[in-house]
């Protein structure tokens, strides 16, 4: 099952599907490493986008592009967004399931595009 955390990238974790030259400016800075590794970071962002906390204009975007990510399967997103997206559902689906489980519930109650969004998941 999702949890908050994964589609926080989608955490987070997910990122904005877009022309990919107004994308990749937006976040080539992003080190997904980094954001995963700073717990309150992850925390903040995870806050964000389940409409807990404030957000930052970077999580702000995530936030609002995770449901076209779903809908897509990211088949739109960059190889750069591939890889961020692909790496910060993982870690949020194994190192924080409850969160995971709320993104999925927020940003796909019916379960519509979760098997998907999870075949994406397990490319490179």
């Amino acid at each position: 099952m999702w949890s908050a955390a994964a589609i926080c990238y989608v955490l987070v974790v997910v990122v904005r599907v877009a022309p990919e030259q107004q994308l990749l400016k937006k976040y080539e800075y992003l080190n997904v490493d980094a954001i995963l590794k700073n717990t309150r970071a992850l925390n903040n962002y995870i806050s964000c986008i389940l409409g807990r906390g404030v957000c930052t204009p970077q999580g702000l975007d995530l936030k609002e592009n995770i449901p076209l990510a779903l809908r897509t399967s990211c088949v739109d997103c960059s190889d750069l967004q591939k890889k961020f997206i692909r790496k910060s559902s993982r870690f949020i689906m194994t190192q924080r399931p409850d969160d995971w489980e709320m993104i999925v519930r927020k940003f796909d109650p019916r379960g519509d595009y979760r098997e998907g969004f999870y075949k994406f998941l397990d490319g490179d």
